[in-house]
């Protein structure tokens, strides 16, 4: 049976002369977190009191108040009568003294230190034994309102769950046409672009076997089948924080597309807690909430993005560089750009050029999984002619807290192109080059698909 982290329960009781009210309210929470509000005299139990709502309730943000409600046999405070009456002597002597009107004593008696304190009477053995029931009484409360929610959570989850599974046997008797339908499409999306004659078929297919692995999505049908097992499977074992295990880590993402048959599937659960780790300026959900992309979508989507990108790659190789444009990117391998990878990239520069004013841009492609909102990089440009280059540091923005990443994409994969030189010159004809390194703490920095640059000439 599955059970809700959030709840509510209510017991009251009468021990001895005090009647006590205990209120529990239970939130998500993956750990055990409570906050307990008692009376003084029940300081002396609040271990025992935290110790038995922990190895009851497990885990959860707990909130429990206990109330104690007067039945006029309780005595909430004591006077000490000896302390009074040598204040009030004193008081009685220097109102006579001073020919003051001793009517006023008794108000300004009470109002002096230690003439009435908190009464020091605490539970006996017996009361506290009666006291537990009530808060036993209070946490079997809160765990019947938990399992009445978590029926109706279970149902609603496992309807989801064969909703799933039924579109994904769908997905698996589209999967065989995939590759074809990319071969096809990029081929008709190039030759309406740059012509059939400006691109080359070998290179074209050198790179869709390049990404082979990446259209593949048989590992990731087993991992969503795999997962939908394990959330039937666990709800109803026996035992308790069986919600830890059933936590789905989704490969797909949340992006729209009119041209995907299939629609992402959203629901929330709050017996489980999902984390959404990342980048500084992700959120963190107190709640379980999953977000199922399709498979298909997610990886065509991706794919062609990926593809479009290598066979622009190929059409500038291949094409004739158009005037006053360069631009030529290098793939991290791995995704994972380490500090001793230190791509250099040369271009030749006409003596007509020199004359010519130049922005000069980094390119950087990453995916959304990248950890931080900015890159360090060091680029050093050797000028024709010269033996050692000159270095420079650049920090480069790539994503704010508030509009989040800045760069252009589509699916989980973003480009930026952010200018390093404006209106530069090139002085000397022949090869430059420029050799780019990381120079983040991360080592190697995860998440990172290519880096390159971009000359553009100023009108």
């Amino acid at each position: 049976m599955l059970k809700s982290m959030t709840g509510f329960g209510r017991a009251e009781q009468t021990v001895g002369d005090k009647t006590f009210q205990v209120d529990i309210k239970s939130l998500n929470g993956k750990q055990f977190e409570l906050q307990l509000k008692l009376p003084a005299f029940l300081k002396p139990f609040e271990f025992t009191i935290r110790k038995l709502l922990s190895d009851k309730l497990g885990r959860g943000s707990l909130d429990c108040t206990i109330s104690l409600k007067g039945t006029g046999n309780a005595k909430p405070v004591s006077i000490n009568t000896d302390l009074a009456k040598a204040y009030y002597r004193a008081l009685a002597d220097l109102s006579n003294e001073l020919n003051l009107d001793p009517s006023n004593i008794l108000s300004t008696l009470v109002k002096l230190p230690e003439v009435i304190t908190p009464t020091s009477d605490t539970l006996t053995d017996q009361e506290w034994q009666e006291f537990e029931t009530v808060i036993l009484s209070a946490i079997d409360d809160l765990n019947a309102h938990r399992l009445n929610e978590g029926a109706s959570l279970e149902e609603d989850l496992t309807l989801r769950i064969d909703n799933i599974l039924k579109h994904q046997e769908e997905v698996v008797k589209l999967e065989p046409l995939r590759q074809q339908k990319i071969r096809e499409g990029l081929k008709k999306l190039l030759e309406d672009n740059v012509g059939k004659e400006n691109y080359d078929p070998n290179r074209l297919e050198q790179e869709l076997i390049y990404y082979i692995e990446k259209i593949d999505i048989s590992e990731e049908q087993v991992r969503l089948k795999n997962h939908l097992r394990l959330f039937q499977v666990h709800p109803r074992r026996t035992g308790r924080r069986q919600g830890q295990k059933t936590i789905l880590y989704s490969p797909g993402d949340r992006t729209r597309d009119q041209y995907d048959r299939f629609k992402s599937i959203r629901f929330h659960h709050p017996a489980v807690r999902g984390v959404d780790e990342g980048r500084a300026r992700k959120s963190k959900r107190t709640g379980f909430e999953c977000v199922i992309v399709f498979l298909y979508k997610r990886v065509f989507l991706k794919n062609i993005l990926l593809l479009v990108a290598a066979a622009g790659c190929l059409c500038w190789i291949s094409c004739s560089i158009p005037s006053g444009v360069f631009e030529k990117n290098v793939v991290v391998p791995g995704q994972q750009w380490a500090s001793s990878f230190k791509p250099t990239i040369n271009f030749e520069i006409s003596p007509r050029d020199t004359a010519g004013l130049y922005n000069v841009y980094i390119v950087l492609r990453h995916t959304d999984a990248y950890n931080y909102n900015n890159i360090w990089i060091r680029g050093t440009v050797k000028t024709p002619g010269d033996t050692v280059g000159r270095s420079e540091r650049y920090d480069l923005s790539l994503a704010d807290n508030e509009k989040g990443w800045k760069g252009s994409g589509m699916d989980d994969i973003f480009e930026n192109r952010i200018w390093i030189q404006q209106q530069t010159r090139f002085n000397r004809p022949g090869t430059y080059s420029y050799t780019l390194e990381q120079i983040m703490w991360d080592d190697p920095l995860k998440n990172v698909l290519n880096v390159g640059i971009r000359i553009e000439k100023v009108p």
